[in-house]
């Protein structure tokens, strides 16, 4: 993906961040704004979606507009902003997860029909470009813990910096990211906060034989 941080459209600049996070885990089932067909009406499914044998990944990535809102903007309005970003999200993954399982069909951008693995709980993500600590977000939380037992998913909340940190720590596999953000929306239904960091366990260090002598 070609990236350009002075681009208008913000919401692109994110998708494409999000796409080439991605891409070296998912490098066949990896999708951009994939449809779905609802009567004789198609619309976009999610942001982003890919997919292994074992479960999928529904992204919606939401900016912060912050060249077209200007710098005059107020921290508080910010958060607000960010905060109504993200309820808006999580309800459209919530339709999204609900209308795939019921089996509507899903055609990726050049038509081609596409397959999700709807038999295992999705991962539903939705991904911001930051995620501050100040402000209320138990409304945010609570929707959250609606949308895990409406859906059956696992849901998450976090941003760009955390997904990184998460894709790290998989080292490239699939299955080592499915695992981790199960492990982190267990952390959240537990701790009840959005705001939770992921980070690799720690080396343990080894004597080499001439320590050791």
């Amino acid at each position: 993906q070609t990236i350009d941080l002075n681009e208008a459209d913000e919401g692109s600049v994110l998708e494409k961040s999000v796409w080439a996070s991605l891409e070296s885990v998912f490098p066949f089932g990896l999708y951009h704004s994939p449809t779905i067909r609802i009567g004789k009406k198609d619309r976009e499914l999610t942001d982003v979606v890919t997919s292994y044998e074992y479960g999928s990944f529904l992204f919606e990535a939401k900016d912060l507009a912050v060249f077209t809102s200007g710098p005059e903007r107020s921290r508080e309005r910010r958060l607000k902003s960010i905060q109504k970003q993200a309820r808006k999200a999580i309800g459209q993954l919530v339709g999204a997860s609900k209308a795939a399982k019921r089996g509507e069909q899903i055609f990726t951008k050049k038509g081609a029909s596409l397959s999700l693995v709807t038999n295992k709980p999705f991962h539903c993500i939705v991904l911001l470009t930051e995620l501050p600590h100040e402000g209320d977000w138990s409304e945010i939380e609570k929707q959250l813990r609606s949308a895990i037992f409406d859906t059956g998913d696992y849901f998450h909340v976090f941003d760009l910096q955390e997904l990184v940190t998460l894709l790290k720590i998989c080292r490239g596999k699939a299955e080592l990211l499915d695992y981790n953000l199960m492990e982190r929306c267990k952390s959240f239904v537990k701790k009840g906060t959005v705001h939770i960091r992921s980070r690799p366990a720690p080396v343990l260090e080894t004597n080499t034989p001439e320590q050791q002598s």
